[in-house]
């Protein structure tokens, strides 16, 4: 315990740093421009956020279709951030990233609760805790989208179901469902985690004197029911269901609202090009074949956009192969590594729930998102980091240029380019 304590500072402590690396780059990154410092950390998806502060889910000025795109986004950040800026009459966008900072820094302590319960080795859990704040598109947890309250959530509500306090990891689940669709798929994988230690505690009370195990398994579960252990697994089982609250809680305001509660699908199809059927598995097929893939056909905006930049790193974005190697194909190859191991090692909770959470933002958003998704779907990059950790040269290389790629795709995005 006091080993634990003691890790959980010096891991407190890396957060704060690297946050302060965050706050160092974008002030570089943004020196020869007139994009202001808050600015850097807040555009794509976080001007959606903002605009939902300033007129709720309504969007007065943009015309229709592209006003649908506000309603893709769940309400748990804007409520936080406008909630904070009215009680110290401060600006959102700085409430925004000091929240954010506050959020990154709980993320920081469950993320290490997290790796310590899984790993034993104290200097593999050091190198994942890095590998993973440092991972290139880590860089999402450091600007205002929902990945790092989300992520902190999350890893709340496991750690808090391993501390055999599941009501409380209801509560955290809860308000994740309010943060992202994705909470359907933590319900899935908390249950697993929830029904395997339950039983696990339970079956170990096996009654070793009777004439065999299989009658003691028996007198077991005789215990078990008289002691109602199973009606509380099935009473706590049913708080799952929390998880979809923020999901039917958006859906019945925009029926009171708008009068209409299918918004958020509407959104998806029409902002995002993406439908619950067979045409979103097409869609996403063609993006992975290229045939379609518009977000990295980048040439004419940001070629117009870089045209007076002499900065060798912002021209590789008008490089299309680059761009959907980089963006798309990397991700993709460290999950497929990532998936093959947790096989290898029969971890098959991981790795159903790993893609569940991969798979269910891609069905709502975009594919080529797909690297900012898969840092939700953690369990699959602790699997590749524990890999690269097994040879020196390439545990030493991949941290290198996964803390030199985290700062060039801090750069991008604070310029306004697309990273994902």
């Amino acid at each position: 315990m006091v080993q634990q304590k003691k890790e959980v500072m010096v891991a407190l402590i890396v957060g704060f740093f690297i946050r302060l690396a965050a706050f160092l780059v974008i002030f570089i990154a943004l020196s020869d421009t007139t994009i202001s410092f808050l600015q850097g950390f807040h555009n794509w998806d976080s001007k959606n956020y903002l605009a939902i502060c300033a007129n709720n889910y309504a969007s007065p000025n943009t015309p229709y279709p592209h006003s649908l795109r506000l309603y893709a986004f769940y309400p748990a950040l804007p409520i936080v951030y406008c909630g904070f800026a009215k009680v110290f009459s401060a600006n959102v966008l700085l409430v925004a990233l000091c929240i954010n900072t506050l959020f990154f820094l709980l993320l920081c302590k469950e993320l290490h609760t997290y790796i310590y319960r899984e790993y034993e080795d104290k200097n593999l859990r050091a190198y994942i805790f890095l590998c993973f704040l440092c991972f290139p598109f880590s860089w999402f947890l450091q600007v205002n989208y929902t990945e790092t309250l989300f992520l902190w959530l999350t890893l709340l509500s496991i750690n808090l179901i391993y501390s055999k306090k599941v009501w409380l990891s209801h509560l955290a689940g809860f308000f994740a469902g309010f943060t992202r669709s994705t909470a359907f798929a933590t319900a899935v994988g908390n249950w697993i985690i929830y029904t395997r230690e339950f039983f696990k505690t339970e079956t170990s009370n096996i009654d070793i004197t009777e004439k065999s195990i299989w009658d003691g398994a028996i007198t077991s579960c005789k215990k078990t029911w008289k002691d109602k252990n199973i009606a509380t697994y099935f009473l706590k089982s049913l708080g799952f269901l929390s998880y979809g609250m923020g999901t039917l809680a958006l859906l019945a305001y925009f029926q009171f609202a708008f009068g209409n509660w299918n918004l958020f699908f509407e959104s998806q199809k029409v902002y995002f090009s993406r439908q619950t059927s067979i045409n979103f598995w097409q869609g996403w097929l063609d993006d992975l074949t290229m045939s379609s893939i518009k977000w990295f056909t980048w040439n004419d905006r940001w070629k117009v956009k870089i045209s007076g930049s002499e900065n060798f790193v912002d021209h590789l974005l008008t490089l299309q192969t680059f761009n959907t190697w980089f963006l798309l194909y990397f991700p993709l190859t460290l999950a497929f590594i990532g998936s093959a191991y947790l096989l290898y090692k029969k971890q098959y909770d991981k790795f159903v729930w790993s893609w569940l959470l991969l798979i269910m933002p891609i069905m709502t958003g975009e594919s080529t998102s797909i690297n900012r998704y898969l840092i939700l779907s953690f369990p699959l990059l602790f699997a590749v980091f524990e890999l690269a950790a097994k040879n020196k040269v390439i545990k030493y290389t991949w941290l290198g240029f996964s803390v030199l790629s985290w700062a060039v795709v801090a750069s991008w995005f604070a310029k306004d380019f697309w990273v994902g």
